[in-house]
């Protein structure tokens, strides 16, 4: 070969020897002066020229400009590359080898490109201790040597994509599954989370052969197996959701999303992930409820004509919907303005009332308030308004907000059933008043006919003949018995005319009492008394005389046995209270008159039978226990005895 110009100018290049060493070299070389960016091809190799497909008319030029850093170009990567290395070897004045690379290296007759494959490595030769030139080295790698690299490069990278992989599943929420497209769906792989998710080991389903269809509900089966079918009719991939029982019964949400395909050595399966989606499931049920609560709730304010408000207190400005305009009275499109405008449509007495109550809520800022008014429309119609609401200042804006709601029938009727309340309970205190003086101003004529009829038997007796005697006799009942049937009056108009005195009662210590009071008439019967605990109570100590006293005398009254047996206790109610009964093994009461024993002079049976009465007693007892805020009622039944049992509202001390 003989020296260009190029290799002249440059002296050692020029020599035979230098050129016969260039041509010497393994591979294609190429001779570059380090005059950075510009890099200028001082001299190339025969070898260089047809590796590149270049001509020697490259020697001189910029070696980025022969080779431009264009990023069209397909060899711009290799370029780019090239001149990074070339900066590096300026840099620190030695060897930098660079990757192996595909270049796709232009053809000169224009034709395209072809593709080589190259590992450069450029050399900085040095003159007192300065780079002189840069050897640019090039070494062709074979086709052979290629695919050996890239089937090791492959295998290597295929190895980290399954470690990546396996770690990836191992480690992730999300089931991954490999499964059979049979019955049961038999598993071939799962990944860890298949333990959280099922809450079986993955060598159960592996190795132990359970299937995983087993874990499914029985009423999603057929729901799960349709959906695959039709999906399947559009494409091999499906997304489906269902309900699984794990190991510890609990039920879960879990949504598939897998692909059927070949599986080698297997046939037809699946491929994809199971995920838990209960929370997901759970939340979307609950919100799903709550728009469905906030959507009735929206009707039944509708329907219960419940308006909202503000009051924007900074610019003094009153906004409600079209049912709060009409509530106070407005025409459509009117608005309620300032709440001075608000005010002059409530009715002239609760203005004044209701300001104060917007004034204190604003000044105190009290957290809420409640205020019922009326307004008045143009057309003078009155309606009561029921206004709730708070004070509000989340954003920094001072305001009232709540809900007004139309009132009108509520109070009416609730201050109409008060009128009506007050003239009863004045209508009861007279008729308690004409009871009392009726009864106590009836005693006198009685006493007068019972002492006549008395007078007569002690100094007429022989002068009178049987029927006369009979009938003097009988004048004389009449009049005891008229006699008790006043006291009882008078006893009922009492209990409505006493005012109740509640103190701490010894309710053992009472009850012995009327025991001991009624001691010869229980000895007369031979009655055998069995008194439990009962504690005490705070309650009207005569009145609650009177309950047991009634209750025990009834249970004597009232028993046909050999040996009357009554039992007097304590014991807690289904609710709670505390119940007091009365207990007897007498004569009993069938249930379709458990009611009527209450009725004042009521009575079962014949008027002279089981000693007579009024048939108020139990009236009594009922009276006083409601009066105590308690109730009253009876178990029994003909021949079984009878248990009164009645609870006071008293607290119960012990």
């Amino acid at each position: 070969m003989h020296g260009t110009a190029m290799d002249q100018h440059h002296g050692m290049l020029a020599t035979p020897d230098y050129r016969f060493l260039l041509e010497s070299l393994p591979g294609p070389v190429m001779v570059l002066l380090p005059d950075a960016p510009r890099f200028t091809i001082a001299t190339c190799s025969d070898a260089y020229l047809a590796a590149t497909l270049t001509q020697r008319a490259i020697v001189g030029q910029g070696l980025f400009k022969v080779f431009p850093d264009n990023p069209d170009d397909p060899t711009a990567d290799g370029v780019r590359n090239l001149r990074a290395s070339l900066e590096r070897v300026l840099a620190s004045k030695s060897a930098d080898t660079m990757a192996l690379q595909k270049y796709d290296v232009a053809r000169p007759d224009g034709s395209g490109f072809e593709e080589k494959w190259w590992s450069p490595v450029n050399t900085p030769l040095l003159e007192n201790g300065e780079v002189r030139y840069i050897i640019h080295l090039v070494s062709e790698v074979t086709d052979e040597v290629l695919l050996k690299r890239e089937r090791e490069r492959h295998v290597k990278a295929l190895a980290e994509s399954e470690a990546r992989y396996k770690t990836l599943a191992d480690n992730s929420p999300v089931m991954i599954i490999r499964c059979l497209n049979a019955p049961g769906w038999p598993m071939l792989y799962m990944s860890k989370a298949a333990l959280a998710i099922t809450g079986y080991e993955v060598a159960e389903f592996i190795e132990g052969g359970l299937l995983f269809g087993t874990l499914v509900l029985a009423d999603d089966i057929e729901p799960l197996q349709q959906s695959i079918a039709e999906q399947l009719v559009r494409g091999p991939v499906i997304q489906t959701n269902f309900r699984l029982r794990r190991k510890d019964v609990e039920i879960r949400w879990l949504e598939g999303n897998v692909r059927l395909l070949t599986l080698p050595g297997h046939g037809e399966g699946y491929e994809g992930t199971l995920t838990d989606i209960t929370e997901r499931k759970t939340a979307s049920v609950l919100l799903a409820e709550r728009a469905d609560a906030l959507e009735r709730a929206t009707i039944a304010i509708k329907a219960a004509r419940i308006a909202p408000f503000t009051w924007h207190v900074a610019r003094d400005f009153v906004e409600t919907d079209a049912l709060g305009e009409t509530l106070h009275g407005l025409s459509a499109g009117e608005a309620l303005g300032t709440m001075a405008s608000y005010l002059s449509r409530v009715h002239p007495e609760d203005s004044e009332a209701l300001a104060a109550s917007q004034r204190q809520l604003v000044e105190t800022r009290q957290p809420g308030f409640m205020h019922e008014y009326r307004t008045i429309s143009a057309q003078g119609r009155v309606r009561w308004l029921r206004s709730v609401g708070s004070l509000n200042t989340d954003d920094g804006l001072l305001r009232v907000t709540g809900a007004v709601m139309d009132a009108t029938i509520e109070v009416e009727v609730q201050r109409a059933l008060e009128e009506r309340t007050r003239e009863m309970e004045r209508a009861n205190a007279e008729l308690d008043e004409f009871t009392y003086i009726a009864s106590h101003d009836l005693k006198e004529p009685l006493r007068g006919i019972h002492n006549y009829a008395r007078f007569l038997a002690e100094d007429y007796a022989d002068k009178l003949d049987a029927g006369g005697q009979h009938m003097l006799k009988a004048v004389s009942e009449q009049a005891d018995r008229m006699q008790r049937l006043i006291e009882d009056l008078l006893e009922i108009a009492r209990l409505g005319r006493e005012p109740m005195k509640q103190n701490d009662i010894d309710l053992d210590k009472l009850v012995d009492e009327v025991l001991a009071s009624l001691s010869f008439s229980l000895a007369e019967k031979k009655v055998d008394v069995r008194k439990q605990p009962l504690g005490r109570i705070v309650c009207d100590r005569v009145r609650v005389g009177e309950v047991f006293r009634n209750l025990i005398t009834n249970a004597l009254k009232y028993n046909d046995k050999p040996v009357p047996v009554i039992e007097i206790g304590s014991r807690p109610s289904s609710t709670g209270e505390t119940e007091f009964y009365v207990q007897d093994n007498g004569i009993g009461i069938k249930p379709d008159f458990h009611a009527r024993v209450f009725a004042p002079f009521k009575r079962l049976h014949a008027k002279d039978a089981y000693g007579g009465g009024s048939g108020v007693g139990l009236a009594i007892v009922k009276r006083i226990v409601e009066a105590h805020g308690g109730h009253i009622g009876i178990r029994s039944a003909p021949g079984a005895g009878a248990t009164f049992l009645f609870t006071l509202k008293g607290e119960h001390l012990t």
